[in-house]
């Protein structure tokens, strides 16, 4: 059973155990393996944040750090995490547009309301098992959909992720690499590139062509196995 991960962000003690003890009833009614973190603040969970989370709640009034500032910098580095707010006036959760919030819940906190919410949270993080990179940025994370990444590259001792969204650098062995996007539909060319086939749309002399334009080289010890692999490309264009 997959173990999901929740975090609770509110500052007044009475509505974080609300919600604490809503996730309890809410993980033993429906079978659901379930665990969740409060945070007293914005800040102390921007510090911990690191992506571990399915579902996070936020309180959007809160001393220091609010809630839509936490959310605003969440997104910056994780897409794809459902954001609740938390708030006594449904005016200030029409912000959350902004930040693509999944939904919102008003205060006095109801049970039936909630239950809404949380399946609606669920059916948003279920269909969301594309797999994903976490890569180290300025002292904080970015995380990257594995769908995303064109081809990955070696340079010194790390690799290159290229992807549509940017290039990441992870200091690491291209082998590292290989092993992490093994089953993901990716090829190796040569020493230096590993390719996603989708993004090949041709093959030409010794270089593979991509959507992007881009022409990579085929070792020539690689090149008969790559030709075969590649060989239903003209079928499926």
């Amino acid at each position: 059973m997959k173990r999901y991960s929740v975090a609770i962000v509110e500052d007044e003690d009475i509505h974080a155990k609300t919600l604490a003890d809503f996730l309890t009833d809410f993980a033993a009614e429906e079978g659901i393996d379930l665990s969740f973190t409060r945070y007293g603040s914005a800040v102390d969970a921007a510090e911990d944040y690191k992506g571990q989370f399915q579902i996070v709640f936020l309180d959007i009034m809160m001393p220091g750090m609010n809630g839509m500032e936490l959310a605003k910098e969440i997104r910056q580095s994780d897409p794809r995490v459902c954001l609740i707010f938390v708030t006594s006036l449904a005016q200030f959760a029409l912000e959350g547009y902004e930040v693509e919030a999944t939904d919102y819940l008003l205060k006095p906190l109801s049970y039936p309301e909630f239950k809404l919410k949380m399946h609606r949270a669920f059916s948003k993080v279920s269909g969301e098992e594309a797999p994903v990179l976490r890569f180290q940025s300025h002292g904080g994370f970015l995380i990257v959909p594995i769908e995303e990444i064109q081809y990955c590259e070696t340079s010194g001792h790390s690799v290159i992720y290229h992807a549509t969204s940017g290039d990441y650098r992870k200091h690491q062995p291209m082998k590292e690499a290989e092993k992490a996007l093994q089953g993901m539909g990716f090829l190796r060319i040569n020493s230096c590139y590993l390719v996603a086939k989708r993004e090949i749309v041709g093959v030409e002399s010794r270089f593979v062509v991509l959507r992007n334009g881009e022409r990579l080289l085929i070792s020539r010890p690689r090149l008969s196995a790559v030709a075969q692999e590649l060989s239903s490309l003209g079928d499926n264009s």
